[in-house]
């Protein structure tokens, strides 16, 4: 059931357990469900919901919880709410409990010789990697329709760092863990790698959401969100693709040919990727023959027959869609027939007399005359005029 909306599985969350000043992910794990959803988190009891800011984000994409940097107030559970837009049903996780850990870390755990190295390089005596990192970002090529909505997504969390002795003659005796020095939770910055944002594109969500509206071909560029802090920061560049549906510039239209005439067809329309083109007869593919030739949305058949008659469809289509543009091929053909067989003319001696033959025939006809059964030879006195209706 496309436009439905499952429930998610009744079994039981463990608790997630974080140092206060640590980021932290609250994972939403959906049931089944349509792309028309949203996600938004209750906290302790419903209908008090996650308010998002620097600190917090809700990602529409995975639907989970991003929270930066775990203080105090967070402590309490969670519930992931899923709604289908189409719809309007919803589903309720099974709430998931954070609490804060209270253990101490000792100087058994720590690993000596990364200890070593970081003390080398870090001439403060700051240990670790403290710079942000980002958990959440847009994919790595975004593939979006001309006239719509693009919402990138990016978010940072900050890591925990430890103060030091500066003694290092002797770690075993001087080592120490004195407290946390939290990293401060990261900001984040967006910019086109090859040219401006567009004016029109929004920031939302405490810039963690980039919004482009009614995106068109000039948006297609790389795009890059930057996370940083005063301990360093980290970025992401993605692709930006702006497609469009094939749209006809040019249509065939229904033709009526004499047999051994010659069909010329020609359909175009513009798209991107570029359209492509294929023929159809009576819903048949149409293939090139001897007498058939097909270039570029072009259809040329040569000396066409009364079996070439019937609906011929031109397709365009890329990887986003496919349009179709009909006509109908008649091609004439019937033996000649007077409307009436007899003609009365009355005429000056001397003067110039025309009479008309006006066959109904396809293809046109070779028209002779004769004079009893004398057969009429083109001269000065004796020329041709040969006159055809219109079919």
């Amino acid at each position: 059931m496309l436009n439905d909306l499952g429930n998610f599985s009744n079994r039981t969350r463990g608790a997630v357990s974080v140092r206060e000043g640590q980021g932290v992910v609250l994972m939403c794990s959906p049931p089944p469900h349509s792309p028309e959803i949203t996600y938004s988190w209750v906290f302790n009891e419903f209908p008090s919901f996650v308010a998002e800011d620097s600190r917090r984000f809700v990602s529409q994409e995975t639907g989970n919880l991003y929270i930066s940097k775990v203080q105090p107030s967070d402590v309490g559970s969670y519930i992931c709410l899923v709604k289908n837009m189409a719809t309007g049903s919803r589903a309720l996780s099974p709430p998931t409990p954070l609490t804060l850990r209270t253990d101490v870390l000792t100087f058994s755990s720590l690993n000596t010789q990364h200890v070593n190295e970081r003390m080398s390089k870090n001439a403060s005596g700051i240990m670790g990697e403290y710079e942000p990192k980002i958990e959440v970002h847009f994919p790595q090529t975004v593939m979006a329709a001309k006239g719509l909505t693009v919402r990138l997504e990016c978010f940072a969390l900050g890591k925990i760092s430890r103060k030091q002795s500066t003694h290092q003659q002797d770690l075993s005796r001087y080592y120490s863990l004195e407290k946390s020095m939290l990293s401060p939770v990261p900001t984040i910055t967006w910019r086109k790698l090859n040219g401006n944002i567009p004016k029109k594109a929004r920031l939302r969500k405490s810039q963690a959401v980039l919004e482009i509206p009614n995106i068109q071909l000039d948006d297609s560029g790389s795009y890059e969100c930057k996370a940083e802090n005063y301990r360093g920061g980290n970025a992401f560049r993605g692709q930006l693709q702006v497609y469009t549906y094939p749209q006809w510039t040019s249509v065939i239209n229904d033709t009526r040919l004499d047999s051994g005439e010659e069909l010329q067809w020609e359909c175009k329309a513009t798209g991107r990727p570029r359209p492509l083109y294929r023929w159809l007869r009576n819903g048949t593919p149409l293939f090139p023959q001897s007498r058939v030739e097909m270039v570029n949305g072009e259809l040329i058949i040569r000396a066409v027959r009364p079996t070439d008659s019937g609906m011929y469809q031109c397709v365009a289509e890329n990887k986003y869609g496919a349009i179709y543009s009909s006509a109908e091929l008649r091609i004439l053909a019937s033996a000649p027939t007077f409307q009436s067989s007899v003609v009365r003319l009355v005429a000056t001696l001397g003067k110039d007399v025309s009479l008309e033959c006006k066959p109904r025939a396809s293809p046109k006809p070779t028209i002779t005359w004769r004079k009893g059964d004398r057969r009429i030879q083109p001269s000065k006195r004796y020329g041709n005029a040969y006159s055809f209706p219109a079919y």
